[in-house]
């Protein structure tokens, strides 16, 4: 912690995850394997710290991760769904007039538990 508060002025992360390997065809992804893979290159490719963080916690953290590109183009999409959905609420919860009590309550809690759940990702 101390490190990374010289760093960068930040404290870092609240929470570790300990996770199993990524796969890549079977096999572990490693550098010694020639197959690893940085995560400057995909962010060039176009993908988002969310969706890389979506794609890695996609899965139970005592299993091996299988990385393709399918695989991670999915965690995209999901994640282009739920901002969606988020920006959807946002725009609901605006738009008072053309809502009810009881579905702005219900939407209310919806987004906000979601959004608290959401941001721990």
């Amino acid at each position: 912690m101390a490190i990374n508060k010289a760093f960068s002025g930040h404290n870092g992360p609240n929470y570790w995850i300990n996770a199993e390997l990524v796969m890549v065809d079977g096999r572990k992804m490693s550098r010694s394997l020639n197959n690893a893979l940085p995560l400057s290159e995909l962010r060039q490719k176009g993908y988002s710290g969310q969706d890389i963080r979506f794609f890695l916690m996609a899965v139970h953290y005592r299993k091996p991760i299988n990385y393709s590109e399918e695989t991670l183009n999915t965690a995209k999409n999901t994640v282009r769904k739920i901002s969606t959905l988020i920006y959807r609420l946002n725009a609901v919860d605006h738009d008072r007039k053309n809502s009810f009590a009881d579905t702005d309550q219900l939407i209310y809690d919806l987004k906000h538990g979601f959004m608290e759940h959401w941001m721990t990702i």
